[in-house]
């Protein structure tokens, strides 16, 4: 027999919005919980690198949070988000679906400013 249910696609980004110092990403599909490496994410405001302090997939969610560690200058109009997940399965501190698949890298996601 063939067990068809596993599931191989990875999670795909839907959303992401930032309130406050608190940057929210939306996926289509639970993800697997805990610490992620925050020298994965870089974001940024135009030119300028907003740094990340801590990253993290709650439990049971569908979302990672991202904690800035200021907010944005009011006049902040664009953001930008890019991840990087390396070439090869990891299996700590990376986004991934509950079945282990890797969200794959994207550059320059638009993220609303709330």
């Amino acid at each position: 027999p063939i067990n068809d249910s596993i599931d191989t696609d990875p999670p795909t980004l839907e959303d992401g919005y930032l309130d406050g110092k608190v940057l929210v990403l939306e996926f289509d599909e639970l993800i697997q919980a805990g610490k992620l490496r925050k020298s994965r994410f870089k974001l940024r405001a135009g030119k300028k690198r907003i740094r990340v302090i801590t990253a993290f997939v709650p439990e049971d969610d569908a979302v990672a949070i991202l904690n800035l560690k200021s907010t944005l200058p009011a006049t902040t109009t664009s953001l930008s988000l890019t991840y990087k997940d390396f070439k090869g399965d990891q299996n700590s501190k990376v986004i991934q679906d509950l079945d282990g698949n890797d969200l794959e890298s994207f550059r320059n996601f638009d993220v609303e400013i709330l």
